[in-house]
């Protein structure tokens, strides 16, 4: 019963990693107030990432909470294609003349801010090298 509470805390983590990451995209707004938005949605994912981590005794945390990384940034990044595929479309532009997906377009922010996180999570799953 403990792993899969700490396992629905992962989900909820991922989901803010998600969330985070695609309001990473979004332009328009002042590059502070974004970046304070994005940090202070960040604060619920790490809450939630902490408890998944207490609740599973800290074990293998590295492990853990790169897999929630990586997880959140695929999400984000299917998301994020999707969304760029569905604007390039015709039919899209017929039905939308206004480009209603102007507002996610701040492609440079918000693929260095996955890229980061990636090798964040990435970094954590790499196993240490045992000297000797």
């Amino acid at each position: 019963m403990r792993q899969v509470l700490s396992i629905i805390f992962y989900c909820v983590a991922g989901f803010f990693v998600y969330m985070v990451g695609l309001l990473a995209f979004i332009s328009g707004l002042p590059h502070l107030e974004k970046w304070a938005f994005v940090g202070g949605l960040s604060v619920p994912g790490v809450i939630s990432l902490l408890i998944g981590l207490a609740i599973g005794r800290f074990r293998n945390w590295r492990r853990s909470t790169g897999i929630v990384l990586l997880a959140g940034t695929a999400v984000n990044a299917l998301v994020v294609l999707t969304l760029i595929c569905i604007s390039l479309s015709a039919e899209y532009k017929v039905m939308f003349p206004r480009n209603e997906l102007a507002f996610m377009s701040d492609y440079r922010s918000g693929f260095f801010f996955m890229l980061i996180i990636v090798a964040g999570g990435g970094g954590l799953l790499r196993k240490p090298r045992v000297a000797g």
